[in-house]
């Protein structure tokens, strides 16, 4: 499996993958962390998974990224323990 940052350059996306990384969590906080939502819970709702890629895809400035690229991104950041913890608030 390639690396995120090869699969980023080969859709042409400039920025690196710890900037995407970055947006994909700040965008995830701001728009679910008051439902308690995870990234396995956003992918078992798809219209709000689709417009959460639109909302990426348009702050990243590129219109090709696969939506698969995005989910999956979202989904290591918490398996890996990076990015905000669980992507959850506390309560």
């Amino acid at each position: 499996m390639k690396k995120l940052w090869e699969t980023l350059n080969d859709i042409g996306v400039t920025m690196g993958a710890d900037k995407f990384r970055e947006i994909i969590v700040d965008e995830f906080t701001a728009t679910f962390a008051t439902k308690g939502w995870s990234g396995d819970e956003l992918c078992m709702h798809p219209d709000c998974a689709k417009e959460f890629c639109n909302v990426i895809r348009r702050k990243v400035n590129h219109a090709m990224i696969p939506d698969d690229v995005i989910l999956r991104t979202l989904i290591n950041i918490r398996r890996r323990g990076t990015g905000a913890v669980n992507m959850k608030t506390s309560k």
